[in-house]
């Protein structure tokens, strides 16, 4: 057709393909309702009159239009039948096979539970507001990095851009990534892949989605400089997954490979830390979470945390604010806690409980912060600078973004932790340093320091290790100080193009997705 309607109606379809009105009605007519060009399935159809009929003839007029639609429609793939919403075709689950382990000690399987108050005693004739509790979970050590079955099983579904800006290095590394994934999961596990460009196809065993199986976390990947990681970020926050941003080529097996370790060292699932006031008078005020939904009972004595999958030697820390009223007492018990969870390989159900005390004498010195509060206030302070220099970057206030961020190191620098030469605070300004070299001007920020930013509010929100940069060494500061061995075991592995095994999908317990992105050029990133 030609660029202009030249006194002619036009149709603009929803798939964005623009044609004639009178051209594409007449295909319509005989009954076509896919697109010519890409193959679309139109939901939404011009409304049509009756067709004409040539007074002399008593016929439908012939159109040399439909003529060549119909010869093209004759070599086109046709995609008869849409997707269906559910599937029952997976293959069942393959038990696993006995294996002779080390013994493991009852404590070396447990969680990990601490409690940190922001200071260990304030005086009888003081009352606190907002006063900081920090609860640190800690997940066990993998049993073993070398037997499948020590480790619970998963399925995963790998959904991939195979459109044409994929083309190339791209999809040849994609590829490769599969071939990895599909080499390291066991006969346990379950596996499906689904490719979308124009239209999303099911390649393989797609498992049946219950009502819990429907929000499972999704794992985003943003390659290059022109993905919209709006977008990803979106996806993987709405489901409590990651994104992580690949600068370069180079960087994808690292960054994939630590994703993928943490999926297959998952050893604790459906997480839930309950509080409870032990003195009559303290009142829950707030919980600090992040990306993990919390709950406040209406009467401030209760509340919880929904913390779900860890992987192992995954750590949580949650803030709990307080308030402490007067006391006479000398000890003070503010907060129970109570953490439970499944033991993703016995499948038991586990519960800790620790209490939170206080001292309370007459007379009390100045005390300082502990440095575990101050360190994750710190954590918290840095995801809210980001937060708001992202804004300010989004309306064009380029210089505000960076001062914010200035302002934030600055104060991060003056901190109880870093005076200490805490590692997590260099880790931070050294983050926080890249961020502002990033925003300084609006080309970076487009074409890297918006994806950037968005995978590392992504790993603070979920404290879970992201991938970005433009070296595989290039993590979030989770990765260094909180990763877990199954992932140093993948990154280490160099198998990427080994030969493919048998592979298997469907409804299970552990359920995540990994999703591949790069839309085309000419979407804004």
């Amino acid at each position: 057709m030609k660029p202009a309607g030249c006194g002619h109606a036009l149709f603009t379809a929803e798939c964005s393909h623009m044609f004639h009105f009178h051209c594409i009605s007449s295909s319509i007519k005989h009954g076509n309702s896919l697109c010519p060009v890409c193959r679309a399935k139109w939901s939404e159809i011009p409304l049509l009159s009756p067709p004409a009929f040539d007074v002399t003839l008593g016929q439908a007029q012939a159109n040399p239009v439909v003529d060549f639609v119909s010869q093209v429609h004759r070599y086109l793939p046709l995609y008869r039948d849409e997707e269906p919403a559910a599937f029952n075709d997976d293959e069942p689950i393959v038990l696993q096979s006995e294996t002779v382990q080390i013994p493991q000690t009852e404590s070396d399987r447990r969680v990990e539970l601490r409690t940190y108050p922001e200071f260990s005693a304030i005086p009888q004739s003081s009352s606190h507001e907002d006063f900081t509790i920090l609860i640190h979970v800690k997940a066990p050590h993998p049993t073993s990095t070398s037997v499948q079955s020590s480790r619970a099983p998963i399925d995963l579904v790998a959904v991939i851009d195979v459109s044409g800006s994929m083309a190339g290095t791209k999809l040849a590394l994609l590829k490769r990534a599969l071939g990895f994934v599909i080499q390291n999961l066991g006969p346990s596990d379950r596996l499906s892949v689904i490719a979308f460009s124009s239209m999303a196809r099911r390649l393989f065993h797609l498992r049946r989605m219950s009502e819990i199986g429907q929000r499972i976390p999704i794992h985003a990947f943003g390659f290059g400089t022109d993905h919209d990681s709006t977008a990803l970020h979106s996806i993987a926050e709405t489901s409590s997954g990651t994104f992580s941003f690949i600068e370069t080529e180079s960087a994808i097996q690292d960054a994939f490979a630590q994703c993928i370790g943490g999926l297959l060292s998952a050893v604790v699932q459906e997480m839930q830390v309950k509080l409870e006031c032990s003195d009559p008078g303290v009142l829950l005020n707030s919980l600090k979470s992040g990306g993990y939904d919390n709950q406040v009972d209406t009467d401030s004595r209760r509340g919880s945390i929904k913390v779900g999958d860890i992987y192992a030697d995954e750590e949580r820390d949650f803030l709990v604010l307080v308030n402490i009223p007067r006391s006479q007492q000398e000890t003070t018990m503010l907060v129970k806690v109570n953490c439970a969870y499944k033991d993703s390989r016995t499948k038991e159900r586990v519960e800790l409980q620790d209490e939170v005390t206080i001292q309370g004498p007459k007379f009390c010195a100045d005390q300082e912060v502990s440095i575990e509060v101050d360190r994750e206030w710190n954590r918290l302070r840095a995801a809210e600078a980001m937060s708001t220099a992202r804004l300010a970057v989004e309306r064009g206030a380029l210089t505000e973004a960076v001062s914010v961020l200035e302002e934030f190191r600055k104060k991060l620098s003056e901190s109880r932790a870093a005076i200490s030469g805490d590692q997590f605070c260099l880790a931070l300004d050294a983050e926080l340093k890249q961020l502002q070299e990033r925003t300084a001007d609006h080309q970076r920020y487009r074409t890297t320091g918006r994806a950037y930013m968005l995978s590392g509010l992504s790993s603070h929100s979920m404290q879970r290790a992201t991938a970005r940069g433009n070296r595989p060494t290039v993590l979030t500061l989770l990765v260094s100080i909180r990763r877990n061995p199954w992932s140093t075991w993948c990154t280490d592995r160099r198998c990427w193009a080994g030969p493919s095994l048998e592979v298997r999908s469907g409804h299970r317990e552990g359920k995540h997705m990994v999703f591949f992105r790069r839309p085309k050029r000419d979407q804004k990133g």
